[in-house]
């Protein structure tokens, strides 16, 4: 990743925007930031920071405070970078939350955004952008923080980081997660074939539990001992004699239903003839009944014939009535219409006379409307002189109302100009106060990294303490020991002595000495020590001895560490605290007093806020003091056109006034409404008869074709009245039934009770005698037929049999059930255990070796070994340049031995003093030593990158300060490394106030600082 171009606005110390061509550099690609301190140099690598990961290069502040404090809320923060990676290029821009310019509104709340252009794609989505960067990249925030950008007081990270913080760093960057995901293939793979392998054993487990051994001593014995093919043996020839059983009581249950089942098919048809029998009788006694039924209905049939024909003759005799009776009735009309029309052709002859006459009046009318138009003009100017005179008076009242806002305005105006004035002398003040806050915050980061120092010299002191106090019980211990051990050769060889002197002879030679003569033999003592009771103590003196030796070695290198923090300080030891304490207490009073002089400051701020406010009242008010003036012009002007504009209309209702002859409007419109009436009525009761004759003429028309009608009507009906009285004598002669015909209609729900009656009968006496030979039939076929009581007793025995057969039954089939699936789970479950075991045990040695657990492999998983081979070129790579820096004294080495208990191992680093001879940690290299070996290795880490050519591209370094724990000559080292970076076309950005760095850097990005915040200045070869 190489940045192109960097854009920020409103962003931390910068208000306005401002922009980075890092292309600039193409001639010289080793630049330097310099500025006074809390100029805004940390916050350009802040920035490129914040656009690739949304997080800034260092911890400790939120991106959503990013926004200049020198910005106003109108302005829009927000930072744009251009980067190239590879032979493409991409581009970044990001806002934070923060208040920012509305479209409605002066201001509004504007939520965090991204914008990720790769190509023609783009990305606004902040979760999606940041894991696309990412994965483009190849590297997270804090890798990217270890390798790419060195922040201030982070160098060390990668130097510091142990053996799981480079695993997490090397994965991403040489693309080693097939091999975790290999190692946790195994590691899920074993686990998985142990979970099944031991489900499988509790299954069969489970299965001997359900077993139901029904007692049988061989079965009972084979469960407790966990033999399994013995319990299959004697399970299956338990399921078999069962089995046997079960088909025995099968059979008598299936006997005995099929008896019973006939005994009660037998009852019922016995019971059913009998009842059968019984209602056949019942049927024979009804058919006399249902005779009557029959003729009764016969009878009523003919009568209501009959009944139809009368009733049909006697309707046409009154219809035909009926008819003679409306046509005298229409006659009569007739001739009163006639003499209607007549009268009514003598009023409309009368009427349209009348109509003649009107052509005068209506002319009178018009001639009233003329004279009424002219009386509304002459009321409508007067209205209008009103209402010019009132507005007149209201215009009035406005000129003074507005002369008066006038002159109060031009006081405000005056007011706003003296407090601009004053707030000029303020801002003026600004960088002196500016001046002292930078002075005081330099004293203070200088009182701080005092501090720090101070603070851990009295940890290390502290520590010290409680090294020396383990270092005398370690001695007190190995005393003690030693003590002990001694004491206890002694009594172990004094007894051996006395062995030895137990088999001496007269004039035979010691075995010690040599002597023939013995006068005093060894004598045995009280106490008894054994051979291993003196081995555990000379262990136990050996660990103590260890223990004692690295406790002093400890105290030794503490010792080293204190004296030489004491001469970096220029202070004793022993005055560590009391230096700290007045350190501290000096760097709070600092502290107390630049917050005082920023809170000041701050409110000062505030009030300068408020001169582009007022600016902008100012303006606002001088616009308004115009608009005022141009106003009262206007107002005049209009006053005076107005007052002529009535008196013109005042003359113009006076003419109109002389020329009318009515002065009342009202009167006036009465005698309009008068004759317009007397025009109304005489034309519509000129149409009402003519109305009236139409509708006359119409109803004498109509009446007489009604007339007609009726007439032919009647004759039809006097020949239909004929006909009808003849039918119905020829029925009643042909008929058995007198003139009482009517006597033997029946009622509509007597005639349905009789028909039902018949019917139910009819059917009842088939259905009958269908089922009486049907039953017949079927008795007829059994055997010895008895009665219904033996069969009832025999059904009976039976049904006190079945119950105990159906309990041996039912206790068969679940025994046998239970017994046949715990056989087949046992079966199932042990070959399938059989089956894992052997892949189980190849997948979990695998993936105890491959995981890192395993002694064989010392500790080391498949992936960091793989990560290892990386690491030693990493290291060859930075040696190359730390051995330059440092006048080949030291030299970074992979740590090979174990690690303590079971942590990670294989990626810690250990330094070489070629001074020495030694080995020793990497934290105990100085200051100025941890900067060149944290800069060898991100540089020997970034070359190892290139060669490989994996999924990072490292072209760019940044580093932030550092090179102030540097001396002349390391300074030199470290410049000609990083021009050597510049000649390989990788691009080497660093902050820094070591003022050689100036004269031996060409390029530069000059930030300074302003009372209206930072600027930027790219200057280059």
């Amino acid at each position: 990743m190489r940045p192109l171009k960097l854009k920020m606005s409103a962003f931390g110390p910068y208000k306005g925007e401002v922009a980075i061509d890092f292309t600039a550099f193409s001639q010289s690609a080793l630049f330097l930031v310099s500025g006074p301190t809390g100029a805004g140099k940390t916050t350009i690598f802040d920035a490129i920071a914040y656009a690739l990961f949304d997080k800034p290069s260092k911890d400790g502040r939120e991106k959503d405070t990013y926004k200049s404090d020198h910005a106003g809320d109108t302005d829009l923060c927000y930072v744009e970078l251009e980067f190239e990676l590879g032979q493409k290029r991409y581009t970044v821009r990001r806002m934070p939350n923060q208040t920012g310019p509305g479209t409605r509104s002066r201001t509004k709340q504007i939520g965090a955004s991204v914008e990720f252009h790769q190509g023609d794609q783009v990305t606004t989505k902040i979760n999606e952008a940041n894991k696309e960067i990412e994965a483009l990249l190849g590297l997270s925030h804090d890798q990217f923080r270890q390798i790419v950008m060195l922040p201030q007081g982070d160098f060390k990270r990668m130097l510091d980081s142990n053996s799981t913080d480079k695993e997490k760093i090397f994965r991403n960057i040489f693309q080693t997660r097939p091999f975790e995901a290999f190692q946790e293939t195994l590691k899920e793979k074993a686990k998985e074939l142990k979970q099944k392998r031991d489900g499988y054993e509790q299954a069969v487990s489970m299965a001997f539990e359900a077993l139901d051994t029904q007692g049988v001593e061989a079965l009972d014995k084979a469960v407790k001992q966990f033999d399994i093919s013995k319990v299959l043996e004697e399970a299956d020839k338990l399921i078999a004699v069962d089995t046997q059983k079960l088909e025995d009581a099968r059979t008598q249950i299936r006997l005995l239903q099929k008896e019973q089942t006939d005994c009660q098919r037998l009852i019922e048809q016995l019971e059913k003839q009998r009842l059968l029998k019984q209602k056949q009788g019942q049927l024979n006694g009804k058919e006399e009944q249902i005779r009557g039924f029959k003729k009764q209905l016969e009878q009523n049939k003919e009568a209501r014939q009959l009944l139809e024909a009368k009733q049909q003759a006697e309707a046409l005799q009154q219809e035909r009535k009926e008819a003679e009776a409306k046509l005298q009735e229409l006659k009569h009309v007739q001739h009163t219409l006639v003499r209607q029309v007549e009268s009514a052709e003598k009023d409309l002859k009368n009427r349209e006379e009348s109509l003649q006459q009107l052509d005068q009046v209506r002319e009178t009318i018009q001639q009233l409307k003329q004279e009424q138009s002219r009386l509304q003009d002459m009321q409508t100017r007067y209205e209008a002189v009103k209402q010019a005179e009132k507005e007149q008076q209201t215009k009035a009242l406005n000129q003074g109302r507005l002369e008066k806002e006038e002159e109060q305005l031009k006081i405000v105006i005056q007011q706003e100009q003296a407090e601009l004035k004053e707030l000029q002398k303020l801002k003026d003040s600004f960088s002196r106060q500016y001046e002292q806050i930078g002075q005081l915050k330099e004293e203070k980061t200088v009182a701080l990294q005092k501090l720090e120092k101070l603070e851990e010299l009295c940890r290390l002191r502290e520590q010290g303490t409680k090294v020396k106090q383990a270092y005398v019980r370690a001695g007190d211990a190995l005393g003690q020991v030693s003590e002990q051990l001694e004491q206890a050769r002694k009594v172990y060889y004094g007894n051996m002595a006395v062995v030895l002197a137990g088999d001496l002879e007269a004039e035979t030679p010691c075995p010690v000495c040599g002597s023939k003569a013995h006068p005093q033999k060894a004598q045995p003592s009280s106490e008894t020590v054994s051979k291993d009771t003196v081995d555990q103590l000379e262990a136990q003196k050996a660990a103590k001895e260890s223990d004692y030796h690295t406790v002093m070695a400890q105290l030794k290198q503490l010792s080293d560490t204190v004296s030489q923090r004491c001469e970096e300080l220029e202070i004793d030891h022993r005055e560590a605290d009391q230096v700290f304490r007045q350190t501290k207490e000096y760097s709070q009073q600092v502290s107390r007093k630049v917050d005082q002089l920023e809170e000041d400051l701050k409110q000062k701020q505030k009030r300068v806020e408020k001169e582009a406010e007022l600016s902008r009242q100012l303006e606002v008010h001088q616009q308004k003091e115009r608009e005022l003036s141009q106003s009262l012009l206007e107002l005049k002007s209009d006053q005076q056109h107005q007052k002529k504009q009535i008196e013109s209309l005042k003359n113009e209702a006076r003419e109109l006034q002389a020329s009318l002859s009515f002065d009342d409007e009202e009167a006036l419109q009465k005698a309009i409404s008068s004759k317009e009436t007397q025009v109304k009525e005489t034309e519509a009761q000129a149409a009402a008869e003519r109305e009236k004759m139409q509708a006359l003429k119409s109803k004498q028309s109509a009446n007489h074709q009604a007339i007609e009608l009726t007439a032919e009507q009647s004759h039809k009906l006097l020949d239909k009245e004929q006909q009808a009285v003849e039918g119905f004598d020829q029925l009643l002669e042909a008929s058995q039934l007198a003139t009482d015909f009517a006597d033997f209609i029946l009622a509509e729900q007597g005639i349905q009770s009789h028909e039902q009656a018949i019917s139910e009968h009819e059917k009842a006496r088939h259905s009958l005698a269908e089922q009486l030979r049907d039953l017949d039939a079927q008795l007829a076929e059994v055997q010895e037929l008895q009665s219904v009581e033996a069969y009832q007793s025999r059904s009976q025995e039976i049904s006190q049999r079945l119950p105990e057969l159906e309990r041996q039954r039912d206790e068969l089939i679940t025994s046998i059930g239970q017994n046949t699936r715990a056989t087949e789970s046992i079966r199932t479950h042990q070959s399938k255990s059989q089956a894992l075991e052997q892949d189980f045990r190849v997948y979990s040695e695998l993936a105890v070796m491959a995981g890192g657990t395993s002694t064989e492999t010392d500790r080391v998983s498949f992936e960091r070994y793989v990560l290892g081979i990386y690491f030693d070129e990493i290291l060859l790579a930075a040696n190359a340049r730390f051995g330059d820096m440092t006048h080949h004294r030291y030299e970074l080495r992979r740590k090979m031995d174990a690690a303590k208990g079971n942590k990670p191992k294989g990626l810690d680093m250990d330094v070489f003093d070629y001074e020495t001879g030694k080995l020793r940690g990497v934290n105990t290299l100085s200051g100025g030593e941890s900067f060149k070996a944290s800069l060898a290795l991100a540089l020997g880490l970034s070359d190892v990158i290139q060669s490989q050519s994996g999924g990072v591209s490292v072209d760019t370094l940044f580093i932030d300060e550092g090179f102030g724990t540097l001396d002349a000559d390391s300074l030199d080292k470290a410049i000609e490394t990083l021009l050597d970076l510049q000649e390989r076309g990788r691009l080497v950005g660093i902050i820094s106030h070591v003022d050689e760095l100036k004269t031996r850097i060409p390029s530069h990005i000059l930030v300074e600082r302003t009372t209206n915040g930072s600027t930027v200045r790219v200057e280059t070869i």
